[in-house]
């Protein structure tokens, strides 16, 4: 659990480094088309995950596929709720 944290603080520090303002720097020099082109791909690689689970109608009976989807849980749901039971 703690290296899905860790893991997840990074991927959360990279978008928030392509998504806020640089600070020191103007305007002009914030590189907004290619930080959008690396978001972009960024969140293609974490999405990737969600397309291995092909299977969702034996997900109640699996605990493979829930294990599988608990990974993808993690990235898609905020921290708040993980320990919130919703």
């Amino acid at each position: 659990m703690v290296c899905h944290q860790v893991e997840l603080l990074i991927y959360r520090a990279l978008s928030l480094y392509l998504l806020l303002l640089w600070p020191g720097q103007g305007e002009g020099d914030q590189q907004w088309d290619s930080r959008a082109v690396h978001h972009q791909r960024l969140l293609a690689h974490i999405i990737d995950r969600y397309k291995h689970i092909r299977d969702t109608a034996h997900l109640a009976d699996s605990r493979e596929l829930q294990d599988k989807g608990k990974d993808c849980r993690l990235w898609a749901v905020p921290s708040g709720f993980h320990d919130s039971g919703i």
